[in-house]
């Protein structure tokens, strides 16, 4: 729990950190809880940081030290069945979402599919369904981004409906969510069927 809400302190921080265009402050933060995941041997901290600074790179047009970021994942990666199985599930997605991102960035929508898939099968037959539900979101980002709207409409659906509990994690993925949402409540009839699902996207 500890680190869980240690993680998302920090998420929270950086983000309004980088609303302020304070990228310096946003990297000062990162470098902090990267400090202190390796102190308290936090591999899952250690990963969510890595996550934040390849969005953080990327926003900045750095490509190299985003993708040095997914290089350390991918270390992190390899050596998490060492750990706990949900320890290892959790940093496979984040990397999953790092790579996904980073793919995006050199417009190779089929490796961000690729990536995003793989991870997903894998927590599907863990039966996480809370790390499911995170990486159907950003895949149907990467769908929504690759022009393959209906597909992101269609897949997006899915994941609203599925739980409403998962806001948290949906707007954890930045502005852009705002343009799918926006695009599922357009394809969304308004009937006594659909109206809680559409008070819920607004």
């Amino acid at each position: 729990v500890l680190l869980d809400s240690t993680l998302i302190a920090y998420r929270v921080l950086v983000r309004i950190a980088i609303s302020r265009a304070d990228t310096g402050q946003a990297h000062a933060l990162l470098d902090h809880a990267q400090t202190l995941g390796h102190t308290r041997r936090w591999d899952r901290l250690i990963a969510g940081v890595f996550v934040e600074r390849t969005r953080l790179y990327l926003r900045e047009g750095r490509l190299t030290e985003a993708s040095a970021c997914v290089a350390q994942l991918d270390k992190l990666a390899a050596a998490s069945p060492a750990v706990s199985l949900a320890t290892s599930t959790e940093i496979e997605t984040y990397r999953a979402i790092a790579v996904a991102w980073l793919a995006m960035a050199r417009n190779q929508t089929e490796n961000a599919v690729e990536s995003l898939t793989s991870a997903l099968q894998s927590v599907e037959g863990r039966y996480n369904e809370y790390l499911a539900l995170r990486l159907r979101t950003v895949l149907a980002l990467v769908w929504f981004r690759g022009h393959e709207h209906a597909r992101a409409v269609d897949l997006f659906r899915k994941v609203l409906s599925t739980s409403r509990d998962i806001y948290r994690s949906i707007l954890d993925q930045g502005p852009e969510i705002g343009q799918l949402l926006q695009a599922v409540r357009n394809d969304t009839r308004s009937t006594p069927q659909t109206k809680d699902s559409i008070a819920y996207m607004e």
